[in-house]
């Protein structure tokens, strides 16, 4: 599956807005790290929380309109939020004031690691009843999403899956790695994303999982979960 490119759908590449990119050069590079392990497209997906909440919109849009400049002709950029959980999201929502993935109705939310199942559903059912598609960033982070049943139920909600391709790739024994191949085994994963925030600690990482991913799963379904999902949120349709 050599032909298959990656879009990546969770990053922090636009710099000096979050705990991400420190620079427009480390962004560059970034993006080049990411396309020699086969990306090609990534949404730019800064946070949004209490922490990082003085960052505009406005402020974030002129850099990403810099960075996607800068970046053509090695790799498509899309613009979307990381946006952390909370009761005030909804309305945000509806005000225009949070950002959505390529200005879709897909929107990427990101929930504290201990999170309650409970405040997962009560979010997802309010995005879903306000005609969004709520994706779950990085999903094996959840403490209470380690039993699969969870994720099911959520997905049956109208909630995506997101999963970082690092966590994917593990040593013998790695309790995380053998939790994100399950759950790929299982076809319930959307979407992957590097969550890179710079090029030294948190870099674009894919490689090792993609082999794995390639041995291991169905080849439809792979592309599916690197490419086609994808389309539809930049496309703005359902899967």
């Amino acid at each position: 599956m050599e032909d298959i490119k990656v879009t990546d759908i969770h990053s922090h590449l636009i710099w000096g807005v979050d705990d991400g990119s420190r620079s427009l050069d480390m962004s560059l590079e970034m993006i080049r790290m990411g396309a020699a392990q086969g990306v090609s497209r990534i949404f730019c997906t800064p946070h949004f929380s209490s922490q990082f909440h003085a960052y505009t919109n406005e402020n974030i849009k002129r850099k990403f309109e810099i960075l996607r400049e800068k970046a053509a002709g090695e790799c498509e950029l899309y613009l979307g939020q990381e946006i952390f959980a909370g009761s005030e999201v909804p309305d945000m929502l509806r005000e225009g004031r949070l950002l959505t993935m390529a200005n879709s109705r897909y929107v990427l939310v990101e929930f504290y690691p201990w999170e309650n199942f409970y405040n997962m559903v009560k979010l997802v059912r309010e995005m879903v009843m306000d005609s969004y598609r709520p994706i779950l960033a990085h999903i094996e982070r959840y403490k209470e999403l380690s039993d699969l049943g969870k994720v099911e139920a959520l997905i049956e909600q109208g909630a995506y899956m997101q999963m970082n391709l690092s966590d994917i790739s593990g040593k013998f024994l790695d309790k995380t790695a053998a939790y994100c191949r399950n759950a790929l085994e299982n076809g319930l994963i959307h979407f992957l994303g590097t969550d890179m925030h710079d090029t030294a600690k948190r870099t674009p990482r894919l490689t090792e999982a993609l082999k794995w991913m390639d041995k291991k799963l169905d080849e439809d379904y792979v592309r599916d979960i690197c490419t086609r999902n994808a389309d539809k949120i930049i496309n703005d349709q359902r899967l």
